[in-house]
């Protein structure tokens, strides 16, 4: 079944005429409905084999950035700041940095965000550059051929941190043009279903839409909390969500 975009409230009249005309099918939010058998509870095999091969885009176009920023920098600073050249060794570095990344978590947080920056990674950068061009120094005589001077690891700390940011940026925004659209759900209200269709429509480093909203529902009891409706897992299967995102406070906020 196709889902309907997010646009407005159906009419009472629109919601009788649903229901005559599909007995068999319950709405529960803005053009979303569900059936009223007991479907899966998840998202279809598909569109989790979409969901895994779009997260590994991401992680590995940034690995493959990281390690053509490892390369150039180390090949920069010996061949135009310095007369070495480089040992075997040396291309051990971009792998054994790859692995450092990926146990700081940075190739596993662009999964969790709608909005993919590289400018929030800049302090985890930065450090980073500042590892390398200390394993650098610590590493001369097994790296490079030759002396190491102040100026070369001062060469190799700054190169390394200007391209791991352009190198990631573009990175992101190629994986973001080959990745399919990401389709979300919101957990919420209506006011904060329009509130996040309009970021996402001026948001062009975000490519997602919103397929529907799903109301809170009052815990079984009376005691006055909410908690996510029952049909949240046949609502995943019927209209092949990626992300179920809760809304929260959203006035006076600009980020997504």
């Amino acid at each position: 079944m196709s889902s309907s975009p997010l646009t407005s409230a159906p009419t009472a009249a629109e919601a009788t005429a649903a229901e005559t005309l599909a007995p068999d099918r319950a709405r529960i939010g803005w053009g979303v409905t569900v059936p009223r058998r007991e479907p899966t509870a998840g998202p279809q095999p598909g569109r989790i084999e979409t969901i895994r091969k779009r997260d590994a885009l991401f992680r590995r176009s940034l690995a493959s950035a990281d390690i053509l920023s490892v390369s150039l920098a180390l090949i920069a600073t010996v061949t135009i700041f310095g007369d070495g050249r480089l040992q075997v060794w040396a291309l051990a570095l971009p792998l054994a940095f790859v692995a450092i990344v990926k146990a700081i978590g940075l190739y596993d947080r662009d999964e969790h965000l709608l909005h993919k920056s590289t400018l929030d990674e800049v302090p985890s950068l930065f450090g980073l550059a500042t590892l390398g061009a200390l394993a650098l120094w610590l590493l001369n005589g097994a790296v490079i051929d030759g002396s190491l001077g102040r100026t070369q690891v001062q060469s190799a700390w700054v190169l390394l941190f200007v391209l791991l940011v352009c190198f990631r940026a573009l990175a992101r925004a190629v994986a973001g043009r080959m990745a399919p659209v990401e389709r979300c759900l919101l957990v919420g209200d209506e006011r904060a279903a329009a509130y996040l269709k309009d970021k996402l429509a001026i948001s062009p480093a975000v490519k997602a839409e919103l397929v529907g909203v799903v109301p809170l529902q009052p815990q079984n009891g009376g005691t006055g909390h909410m908690e996510l409706p029952h049909e949240l897992g046949p609502v995943l299967a019927e209209h092949g969500i990626d992300r179920v995102i809760m809304a929260t406070e959203t006035e006076g906020r600009d980020d997504l």
